[in-house]
């Protein structure tokens, strides 16, 4: 597991004054498939061959980051964050409603 509390993040210190509800974090994953899972150097989902994964998307959705949704999700909850939105990206934009 990824080790990032050192007590000086803001969500650390928002977390223990307002408490963990008023931290809420948004993450826009992207599905991606993959022909191996040691194609990519964050965790996989194998659901179909090939493998799924989820990448972070920044920049509105042009620029991809080299952590998977999940290891974040795990890291910014050990920060304190109290909500969580997971937002798939894949289908934005395209006029087809919700």
């Amino acid at each position: 597991m990824l080790q990032v509390k050192s007590g000086k993040s803001s969500f650390e210190q928002i977390s223990r004054v307002y408490g963990n509800q008023a931290v809420v974090v948004s993450i826009d994953p992207c599905k991606v498939y993959v022909k191996n899972q040691n194609d990519v150097e964050f965790e996989t989902i194998r659901v179909t061959n090939p493998v799924l994964n989820f990448v972070l998307k920044v920049s509105g959705g042009w620029e991809s980051q080299r952590i998977g949704a999940y290891k974040l999700t795990k890291a910014v909850e050990e920060l304190g964050a109290g909500e969580i939105l997971l937002d798939c990206i894949d289908y934005e934009s395209q006029g087809k409603g919700i």
